[in-house]
């Protein structure tokens, strides 16, 4: 058996002081599921908490440039796959 099929995907763009820098995604796989105004509401929250997560590593990345002491952190807080930070 394999994946089950792709019925419509939400994909949402975050930016960066105006440049598109990353996506994030939903899919649903039920064909009776469709995305909607709530939704894409939520995405586009996420997407503004990825875009300032990303400028934090920027920052953090270019700091360490400017001195070594500075640490990047060894793990994300949560895992890409939706794990809950411990």
């Amino acid at each position: 058996m394999g994946e089950p099929p792709v019925e419509e995907v939400l994909l949402v763009p975050f930016y960066v002081e105006g440049r598109a820098v990353g996506t994030i995604w939903a899919v649903a796989h039920d064909d009776r599921r469709k995305f909607d105004t709530e939704d894409e509401r939520v995405m586009h929250s996420l997407g503004d908490f990825a875009s300032s997560a990303y400028q934090i590593l920027a920052s953090l990345d270019a700091l360490k440039s400017q001195n070594p002491n500075v640490k990047k952190p060894k793990q994300p807080c949560a895992k890409a796959s939706g794990g809950s930070a411990r």
